[in-house]
C-alpha cells in the first residue's frame, strides 16, 4: 500500500483543467484523462485510500468527459464501481433483483422495480401504471410514518422509461461481464 500521494502517482497526472470558471489543479487518469480529484483533496479521500487498499491500478470514466468512477484491480482480479457507494465485481458475481448494479429487462420488468423501491414500512399501498413515457408510482404514507405532516396523504412520482434495458439478473462469467457490473453499479449508486 503505498501513500495517497504515490499513489496518485500511480493512476492519474497532475492537470490544470477548468471548474466553474476558475482554472484548478487536479488529478486525471492516465487512462483516459477523467478526473479523480482536486490536487489539494487526495490526502482525506477515503475513496482513493479504499481504491489504493484494494489494488485499483487503473481508473476509467464510464460517460464521456466525466469522473472516474469504475477501476480495475489486478490483485484481486476485480472491477470496482463508485458513486454514493463502491463495489467490486469478479468472474461469478451475481446480481439480483434490489441489487444497486440491476438493469430492468423490460418495461414491466422496470414498474416492477420501481413500485419494490419506493415500497417501505412507511408507504402503503404502493402501485405503480405504465404511462406514455415511464412509469408512475403512487402511495399512502403510513399512520406511523415519522413525519406527521404527512400521515395519510397520498402522494407519487413519475419515473422515465430508461434508455436502455439491462440483463435483469444474471452472473458475470467473464471479467468483460464483471466490468459491465461495475458500470451499471456506479449508474445506480451516481
Amino acid at each position: 500500500m503505498n501513500g495517497i500521494n504515490e499513489y496518485l502517482k500511480i493512476i492519474g497526472h497532475r492537470a490544470v483543467t477548468e471548474i466553474a470558471g476558475e482554472l484548478t489543479d487536479v488529478y486525471k487518469s492516465r487512462e483516459d484523462g477523467s478526473y479523480i480529484c482536486h490536487a489539494t483533496e487526495p490526502v482525506q479521500s477515503g475513496l482513493l485510500k479504499f481504491l489504493n487498499e484494494h489494488g485499483v491500478n487503473k481508473v476509467y470514466a464510464i460517460h464521456l468527459g466525466g469522473c472516474a468512477q469504475i477501476g480495475f484491480s489486478k490483485e484481486e482480479n476485480k472491477w470496482y464501481g463508485w458513486g454514493r457507494g463502491i463495489y467490486g465485481f469478479g468472474i461469478g458475481s451475481e446480481v439480483e433483483r434490489g441489487d444497486c448494479a440491476y438493469n430492468p429487462v423490460d418495461k414491466d420488468d422496470f414498474l416492477k422495480s420501481i413500485v419494490e423501491f419506493w415500497s417501505d414500512e412507511h408507504r402503503i399501498n404502493v402501485r405503480g401504471e405504465h404511462r406514455a413515457d415511464g412509469v408512475y408510482v403512487s402511495w399512502t404514507y403510513a399512520p406511523d410514518t415519522p413525519n406527521e405532516k404527512v400521515r395519510g396523504q397520498i402522494s407519487g412520482v413519475n419515473n422515465q422509461y430508461p434508455d436502455e434495458y439491462g440483463k435483469g439478473e444474471w452472473t458475470a462469467l467473464t471479467l468483460n461481464e464483471a466490468r459491465q457490473m461495475a458500470i451499471d453499479y456506479s449508474n445506480g449508486v451516481s
